[in-house]
């Protein structure tokens, strides 16, 4: 029979024209943008785009989709579901996973009955998202955030057993009890330097710790922190300097014996023995009336019994301004080596006070970082500062802490931190 013009010639297998390769790639191209993953933004989708390449997803060698490896690839519904997962995680929140049997796969409904997207942040009612077109304000119900699964999740530290802070932080707009305490002593040293000894029932504090103190000016209370240097279980006694200008520093130097001030229950600051690593020779330098928080380490001496060796740089400009001087000569050949080389704790203590703007006997002349330099403080106590023997604890005028310590650098110290240990403790005071 003579091959008629309208209809289709024989198959023949040897007529097959391969298809050009450039063609094929085209197609994989717009089947692989037809089924690409794309985040879920609440409100519309976004364009297209060429799948990204990730290690839990490969590309479907029917359809070229990215699909899960533990999903066979075949069926135009199962493939269809596969791909909704992909791009709305928010939706399929355990991917896609394969059912236990025919009949526990889901039916097909309508767009109206499916589940809305539901955000897992509940936002506040006042707040207000504003549209990025910036046509209208959307309620925060609209605007969905970003896909869980394209949110890095940061693991969580589990409670700690036990609290690592000896004594909790007080919280902003806590309750602060007051105790109105009566001045038992008053003690001049210099016309701007002067010590108050309280009478005060309050908490225990530790040796280094501050609290503040109080007058009441007009209506108002001004309060101001100062660090303790009395020793647990005595009165209380703050070493106060004057302040030409200050707003609670004068009043507190024309307070008399018998005076009230009020004085904040409880004690602040860790600037205290317990957090300093055990050393051969503990440094304290301090400068003015930085020496209150170490006279209260000092007269408590059960705490620096750790110690071989203590010494103590006290710089003023003046030698009148030299408090507690007495004491400390009295503690230091309480420890010398003619009467007995240590004390009852196991401690040698060295004083040397040091005097800027004037020359006086038994003291040395210059700044702390001036005879830290030239080696002068290591000579008269025979004492090494280097980070394998020694501890340095520096409070006071804060340029002497910045460059004592960075002098101390220098010498390979670093700063202290409770989990990083150094050889550095400072406290500033302003």
């Amino acid at each position: 029979m003579a091959n008629l013009p309208h209809r289709r010639p024989p198959f023949r297998p040897d007529a097959i024209v391969p298809t050009p390769r450039h063609v094929l790639r085209k197609r994989r191209t717009r089947r692989s943008r037809r089924h690409a993953r794309r985040p879920f933004t609440g409100r519309s989708l976004p364009t297209r785009s060429l799948p990204r390449p990730n290690s839990t997803f490969r590309t479907c060698p029917s359809r070229g989709a990215m699909v899960a490896p533990t999903t066979p690839p075949f069926g135009p519904r199962r493939h269809q579901r596969r791909c909704r997962a992909q791009r709305h995680p928010q939706r399929t929140p355990g991917g896609y996973r394969r059912p236990a049997s025919p009949s526990t796969l889901p039916q097909s409904r309508p767009r109206a009955q499916r589940p809305s997207f539901r955000p897992s942040w509940q936002p506040h009612p006042s707040h207000t998202v504003v549209d990025p077109c910036g046509r209208q304000s959307l309620p925060p119900s609209v605007v969905a955030p970003h896909p869980t699964a394209a949110r890095p999740q940061l693991r969580q530290r589990p409670p700690a057993t036990t609290c690592a802070l000896r004594r909790p932080a007080r919280t902003r707009g806590a309750a602060v009890t007051w105790l109105h305490s009566e001045i038992v002593t008053r003690q001049r040293w210099d016309e701007h330097v002067w010590s108050l000894t309280l009478r005060h029932r309050g908490e225990t504090h530790r040796p280094g710790q501050w609290t503040n103190l109080a007058l009441g000016v007009g209506e108002a209370r001004l309060r101001r922190p100062y660090s303790i240097a009395s020793a647990v279980g005595e009165p209380l006694e703050f070493l106060l300097a004057k302040v030409n200008g200050g707003a609670l520093s004068p009043q507190l130097h024309a307070l008399q014996e018998g005076d009230r001030v009020w004085v904040e229950e409880g004690a602040y600051g860790w600037f205290v023995l317990d957090d300093v690593p055990t050393s051969q020779c503990l440094w304290l330098f301090a400068t003015g009336t930085g020496l209150g928080p170490f006279m209260a380490m000092l007269r408590s001496p059960k705490a620096l019994q750790r110690f071989k060796n203590v010494v103590l740089v006290h710089g003023v400009r003046r030698a009148a301004q030299l408090a507690y001087r007495e004491q400390l000569c009295t503690m230091q050949r309480a420890t010398a080596p003619a009467a007995g080389a240590r004390n009852a704790a196991g401690m040698r203590f060295h004083y040397l006070p040091l005097v800027t703007r004037e020359r006086a006997v038994g003291t040395l002349a210059g700044r702390i970082t001036a005879r830290l330099r030239d080696g002068s403080l290591e000579r008269a106590t025979h004492a090494t500062l280097s980070p394998q023997h020694a501890h340095v604890m520096l409070c006071g005028n804060p340029a002497m802490v910045a460059e004592t310590s960075a002098l101390l650098k220098q010498r390979g110290m670093r700063k202290h931190r409770r989990r990083r240990p150094g050889h550095i403790t400072t406290e500033t005071y302003w």
